[in-house]
């Protein structure tokens, strides 16, 4: 048999179908045990299965039809991307920018990772490339000597007294690229 890399092969389990075992009430081993089952087309018979099947739980996850599955939850993860815990781009892009402006100013991954996840969190409806964008803009216009560490551009201080230059960068960058006529105010009399 030929050496096979695993890492080809490994798969991450849909965070959505782990939130719909929450709900459910079900330990995900069994659950997952037996999808993987009926993924690769093997007889699996757990001891939970009768009280999932009286749920309906299974018919909520995937159908199957002249012998053919269709996933109605997807069993994995198809882009590793597109996982919600993947926050390595912090590392990867975040951090760097900062750094190649300033070489000094590089470090604190993990506090700056955490702050990330804890800002995604709180605000679910900015995206990576809002971030990525703001964060462009914020270090074209400030002098490379006085710009912020990366964990402390996302938020500095405690309570009342947090503040956020990334947001406000993600508003000004929004600003800026909104089209002329959802411009408002001033911007509006200028133009």
């Amino acid at each position: 048999m030929k050496n096979i890399e695993k890492k080809k092969y490994k798969k991450t389990i849909n965070p959505t179908l782990v939130n719909f075992f929450k709900k459910h009430e079900f330990y995900k081993g069994p659950l997952i045990a037996h999808l993987c089952a009926v993924y690769l087309d093997f007889e699996y018979k757990p001891m939970e299965r009768k009280m999932i099947v009286e749920k309906n739980v299974l018919d909520q996850i995937y159908t199957v039809k002249n012998n053919k599955v269709t996933w109605k939850i997807p069993l994995f993860v198809e882009n590793e991307a597109d996982t919600v815990n993947t926050f390595d781009w912090v590392e990867k892009e975040y951090i760097p920018m900062f750094k190649d402006v300033n070489n000094k100013k590089g470090g604190k991954v993990r506090e700056a990772t955490m702050r990330m996840k804890a800002m995604f969190k709180k605000k679910p409806y900015i995206r990576k490339n809002d971030v990525l964008n703001a964060t462009k803009l914020y270090l074209r216009e400030t002098n490379p000597n006085f710009i912020q560490d990366p964990h402390y551009f996302i938020n500095k201080g405690v309570g009342s007294q947090m503040t956020s230059n990334l947001l406000d960068y993600i508003d000004k960058y929004n600003d800026i690229n909104k089209s002329p006529v959802q411009k408002t105010g001033l911007n509006k009399i200028i133009q």
